[in-house]
């Protein structure tokens, strides 16, 4: 993501961080040259719904139509929620 926007991962992690979300590690195995290997990666999350929905209202205020409002806010992703989210 950073190198599309031409900036540091470093940036790319504080701008993510001063918005509620955290970084966790987690394992993936993929296939490689028909092997299966096992690689690291970094996800960036939401650690609990107290923190989704603060993320949410702060931006739906700022963006949203009328008819949107900042107490209709929809369900985190869970592609999103931590290991250990809860609500």
């Amino acid at each position: 993501m950073a190198k599309k926007f031409g900036i540091s991962t470093k940036s790319v992690s504080d701008a993510l961080f001063s918005i509620g979300m955290r970084s966790e590690q987690n394992t993936v195995t993929i296939l490689k040259d028909g092997k299966l290997k096992s690689k690291k990666t970094r996800m960036y999350v939401v650690s609990n719904g107290a923190v989704w929905r603060e993320m949410v209202k702060r931006y739906l205020a700022q963006d949203s139509e009328p008819k949107e409002k900042p107490d209709n806010i929809p369900e985190c992703p869970d592609v999103l929620k931590a290991k250990r989210y809860h609500e």
